[in-house]
């Protein structure tokens, strides 16, 4: 995950899951403490809620495999740019755990029948995310790189229409994060 402030007029979340998960389906934490995973989760949350209460526009551009809380930055984000090979990948329930703070998000942009489908069923792929109003725009992976990075300049140029945007949705839904 990547962070371009820019000139503060918007955030731009650059987010590749294109690296492979291994074999077995688990990361090596082996060599990381139970103080250090909890401090990373701690600092993930906080740097969630600050975004989603900003007024700053969010942009979201993303490829590959998204997990967990990543996801909770696409329900957060006012513009979400997809590669058409994504995939949404929400596994908590596989180990009997419902991701909470993920629902509340979703719903917050969601409607909650697809906010349960999400944490409920593992895997979603880019064309049904922008059915369910995840996505704003499905982009070809062949040329992923040079068509989101205008898509970005042309959401940028409209910075009047994204600020009133921003503003109308915080005031009809905001998000309820705790």
């Amino acid at each position: 995950i990547e962070l371009n402030e820019g000139n503060n007029d918007f955030y731009v979340i650059n987010i590749d899951g294109t690296f492979k998960k291994p074999a077995n389906g688990c990361f090596d934490c082996s060599s990381v403490s139970n103080e250090e995973i909890l401090s990373q989760n701690y600092s993930l949350v906080d740097f969630i809620e600050k975004l989603s209460l900003t007024n700053i526009p969010l942009i979201v551009v993303a490829r590959g495999k998204i997990y967990g809380a990543t996801i909770a930055l696409l329900a957060i984000a006012d513009v979400v740019l997809l590669c058409d090979d994504s995939e949404i990948i929400c596994e908590d329930i596989k180990f009997n755990r419902y991701p909470v703070i993920l629902h509340t998000l979703l719903s917050s942009k969601l409607n909650e029948c697809f906010a349960n489908y999400i944490c409920l069923n593992s895997n979603l792929d880019a064309y049904k995310a922008m059915s369910f109003g995840l996505a704003t725009q499905i982009i070809p992976d062949l040329e992923f790189e040079l068509i989101a990075d205008a898509c970005v300049k042309n959401y940028i140029s409209k910075n009047k229409f994204m600020l009133d945007y921003k503003k109308s949705r915080m005031e009809i839904s905001p998000p309820y994060l705790l």
